[in-house]
């Protein structure tokens, strides 16, 4: 199936939607050109252009486009045509000797239509005769292949409408008589004709025909040619520079739309960019004020954090506990939770979490040393010292001073 898939691809690819079936015939005052152009549009086959007696081949080039593939009908003078008995398997050096006993099988070209009941019909030419022919024709369009005499209307017995079983067409000098839509017969003609042949719903002069049937051979892929070695060459070089094109020409499209789609997407985004770039442009003090503020934010945070403050608050509870136990003898006159550290003008505000300061005033230092002993059985206080104790003479209280450490 893949195999299969890439041969039509690559018959796309190779095969020209163009092609011309060009009838050289030879006659007593040299040749004459018939030309007919074919073109495949939509599944049809149509005729692009045709052209009779075309007196040269400065007139014959200007009708046919460049690279274009051209099929040759050579007809006229100096050619053969024999029915002779032909098994599948015979080849030129068997089937030559029956159209010209003692000919040279180097000496000439052979072309074979098969007939009905093991009949062949066998066209030679000498090359020295077709050999210069096709010289002077390589300049003027490229041949890809060359058939010899009206042969090639068998080719196209089906686009013939005709209802007889048996039916006559005269083409190039020669009668081709029909059985059954097969080639049954050679003949020479009784008396020329210029009728026009109905095919395929247009009407083509008989002058034409073998020209229209050489061309047709393109497309049908049954084309009639002999075996013109020089030009079996020439034209596998023309399908592989075909392919060569096809393939080149796929590759810069490709190419192209890599490109195309690249160049959009780059634009998409340059545009983008732009849009952002103005957006920020003018948020850009939004921007700047929000950094200063979350910078002020982390600031704070960070002191708050460092100072204690954002611990879990027991100032309350602190204060109650100690007052309840506090004997009528002592008083105090200052407390101080979590004081304020001693810092330089430069230091940021800080506190002490954990510690607090109380200051009074006590009768006796007894009682004093009894509550101390009291706090430092108490399960939330750390230890107790005494910073300080003096009572001055004649005073009836001494004034103290303890610092606390809280778990």
């Amino acid at each position: 199936m893949h195999m299969k898939l890439l041969t039509n691809i690559i018959t796309r690819l190779t095969e020209s939607p163009r092609a011309a079936g060009l009838e050289v015939f030879s006659g007593p005052g040299g040749y004459v050109f018939h030309l007919v152009v074919l073109q495949k549009k939509g599944g049809k086959v149509i005729i692009e252009t045709k052209q009779e007696n075309i007196p040269g081949t400065d007139a014959l080039k200007k009708q046919i486009r460049p690279g274009m593939p051209v099929y040759l009908a050579l007809t006229g003078r100096g050619l053969v045509h024999k029915k002779v008995s032909a098994a599948a398997s015979d080849d030129a050096r068997t089937l030559l000797p029956k159209v010209l006993p003692n000919a040279a099988p180097g000496d000439f070209y052979m072309q074979r239509v098969n007939g009905l009941n093991g009949q062949a019909f066998v066209s030679i030419v000498r090359r020295q005769t077709l050999d210069p022919l096709l010289e002077e024709l390589k300049p003027v369009c490229d041949i890809v292949s060359c058939s010899l005499g009206a042969l090639p209307v068998a080719g196209i017995a089906a686009l013939f409408e005709k209802n007889e079983y048996q039916f006559e067409i005269e083409a190039s000098g020669q009668k081709l008589v029909f059985s059954n839509g097969e080639l049954g017969d050679l003949q020479a003609p009784e008396t020329g004709t210029n009728e026009n042949h109905k095919i395929s719903g247009e009407d083509l002069p008989a002058v034409l025909l073998t020209a229209f049937a050489a061309g047709f051979g393109h497309f049908s892929g049954a084309g009639i040619a002999a075996d013109v070695d020089s030009l079996l060459r020439g034209s596998e070089e023309y399908r592989q520079k075909r392919l060569f094109k096809a393939g080149a020409g796929t590759v810069l499209v490709f190419i192209l739309v890599v490109l195309l789609g690249n160049y959009f997407a780059f634009q998409h985004y340059w545009d983008k960019k732009a849009k952002l770039e103005t957006q920020l442009a003018l948020s850009g003090g939004e921007l700047q004020r929000y950094q200063a503020l979350e910078k002020n934010l982390s600031e704070k945070q960070q002191f708050l954090e460092s100072s204690g403050l954002l611990l879990a608050s027991k100032t309350s509870y602190y204060a109650d506990q100690l007052a309840a136990d506090l004997p009528a003898t002592i008083t105090f006159t200052r407390l101080n939770i979590a004081p304020k550290q001693h810092l330089n003008t430069t230091d940021s505000i800080a506190f002490r979490p954990g510690i607090v300061f109380a200051e009074g005033l006590c009768r006796q230092s007894v009682e004093l040393n009894n509550w101390i002993r009291l706090l430092k059985e108490k399960t939330w206080i750390k230890n107790v010292s005494l910073q300080s104790y003096n009572q001055a003479k004649g005073e009836e209280r001494g004034e103290f001073s303890l610092q606390i450490d809280i778990n």
